[in-house]
């Protein structure tokens, strides 16, 4: 009976072990792909620069920057995020730690449910395809304004926007 117990304790030692090992790998992927958002924040400013050169009009600007805050504060969230699956990848921080912390700073608006390491991730993962859909928007309208304004100035005759 002790040997079975044994046995037992052991496949279970051995199933944690994996799971864990398993949560680490899906930590470290999902933090190496969300390290990539930066590439998205430098598209993001040099769309900024762009947006503050050649607009004048002031609902055209302020509209844009609106669109940029919200941005930012996704980028920071990423960032964040980066680092904190880094962690979790390398066994500095589990989850039910990180969580504590969370509501220990107020930075949780309530007390956490009890997520998966899967879940953590695929929760990442969606922020980061917001941040992308958001700066995919924002080129979208770029481009159209610049062809609208490229479109007046051209039918202006003397080389400035109407």
């Amino acid at each position: 009976m002790n040997a079975e117990q044994n046995e037992k304790s052991a496949q279970g030692g051995e199933r944690e072990c994996r799971q864990r090992t398993d949560d680490r790998a899906l930590a470290l992927v999902t933090a190496g792909f969300l390290a990539t958002h930066r590439l998205f924040f430098l598209l993001n400013l040099l769309q900024l620069a762009v947006c503050l050169t050649i607009f004048t009009r002031f609902a055209v600007i302020a509209g844009f920057l609106t669109a940029f805050a919200g941005l930012f504060y996704l980028h920071v969230r990423l960032h964040f995020d980066t680092l904190i699956f880094r962690d979790f990848a390398e066994g500095r921080l589990d989850c039910g730690k990180f969580d504590a912390a969370l509501t220990e700073l107020n930075l949780a608006s309530k007390p956490p449910k009890i997520r998966d390491m899967k879940s953590r991730c695929a929760g990442a993962l969606r922020l980061y395809k917001l941040t992308t859909a958001l700066t995919l928007a924002i080129v979208a309208a770029l481009a159209g304004l610049l062809s609208e304004l490229n479109l007046l100035t051209r039918l202006d005759g003397y080389g400035t926007p109407i």
